[in-house]
């Protein structure tokens, strides 16, 4: 399996930090922050259609990038990746986590390094990275780099997955001619980051058997307050 790091060197965000924020903080928030932004203004259909649907959506927490920052003899390691609960009979695994720098989840009973079958999610930072202007440029160079280290693999575009705010993930699966692993990548992005979630199987038969359970991971993944904000700034500037 292929595990890129890429971190920022800023931030000391605490693991617990974004803890502390309740969903009605949040939504009081993004209330407010649409109501001043579109003052004066007839609000988009859009605008108007998300703050309905804020008011209406259990009290479920908002997705967000996870910083953390760990002193060590060196100074300060940092790790970023997509805060998401694993789907059910999944769970994190923290030591190979924290080793590779991604989110890594394995099945119940199972460990990132004895499983048949794993997942992770990654957060590529776009500042660390400013020859890549656009999600396809960043995909296609990780289309190359998957091929000069295994050659002898099939890299076929797949169904988009949606996540649960409806953003579309694009999907590939890379599966070898012959020995290797099974694999699918599903990219997207959110504000400053590249988002990237990846089930990687030991054989087809177990590729098969948790396709659901990823499928399940980016299906239940959802956008942050914050990077709501950007983008709905972004909007408003261009109508």
């Amino acid at each position: 399996m292929k595990i890129q790091a890429g971190l920022p060197t800023f931030h000391t965000d605490t693991a617990n930090s974004s803890k502390k924020r309740s969903y009605a903080a949040v939504q009081q928030r993004v209330i407010s922050f649409v109501q001043e932004l579109y003052k004066g203004d007839s609000m988009t259909f859009y605008a108007r259609y998300f703050l309905i649907l804020l008011l209406l959506l259990p009290c479920k927490a908002f997705a967000e990038i996870e910083k953390i920052a760990i002193p060590n003899d060196k100074g300060i390691s940092f790790y970023w990746w997509p805060k998401i609960t694993p789907p059910q009979g999944w769970v994190q695994d923290k030591a190979y986590s924290y080793h590779y720098a991604v989110n890594a989840m394995t099945p119940e009973g199972y460990t990132f390094a004895n499983a048949k079958t794993v997942m992770y999610a990654k957060a590529n930072y776009k500042p660390r990275d400013p020859d890549i202007k656009s999600l396809e440029a960043f995909m296609e160079r990780d289309k190359e780099i998957f091929l000069s280290k295994m050659p002898n693999i099939r890299i076929i575009k797949t169904d988009s997955l949606h996540t649960a705010d409806r953003k579309i993930f694009i999907s590939y699966n890379f599966f070898p001619e012959k020995a290797g692993n099974w694999e699918k990548v599903a990219y997207g992005e959110e504000g400053d980051f590249y988002i990237v979630f990846t089930i990687s199987a030991r054989s087809k038969e177990e590729f098969d058997s948790s396709e659901s359970a990823f499928k399940a991971l980016v299906e239940n993944y959802t956008e942050s307050p914050e990077n709501f904000y950007k983008n709905l700034i972004e909007r408003k500037h261009k109508e």
